[in-house]
């Protein structure tokens, strides 16, 4: 994967993050997700929080994510980083280091780091 196709590939998951938290309707999720993706939390380095990506636990409704697109990186084959900034989470200042783990072009886990 190159740095072109990391960012269209984060772009198309917070487009299908906005229209899940946006409606009742989740499946946006699985447009851009493997069936089996899952979503982890850590918050101030407290022991993460573990769930299906697909869920109202992952996408709260009405949330929003704000990602960096002009920073993200590669660290190895089939894992994107970069930095977010989450609005309508549970903590106001939900901001830190995104990574996405990617499978046959589908997003297999996001971990969401917030320290």
């Amino acid at each position: 994967m190159d740095q072109g196709q990391a960012r269209e590939l984060v772009a198309g998951f917070v487009a299908a993050f906005h229209a899940a938290a946006g409606s009742e309707d989740l499946s946006p999720i699985a447009s851009v997700a493997t069936d089996e993706a899952q979503a982890s939390f850590l918050v101030e380095s407290h022991s993460a929080t573990r769930m299906p990506l697909a869920s109202r636990a992952a996408v709260p409704a009405g949330a929003r994510l704000e990602v960096d697109l002009d920073r993200i990186e590669l660290p190895g084959p089939g894992t994107i980083v970069t930095r977010f900034t989450g609005h309508g989470f549970t903590r106001p200042d939900f901001t830190g280091e995104v990574t996405l783990r990617v499978h046959d072009g589908k997003v297999a886990g996001v971990h969401f780091d917030a320290p």
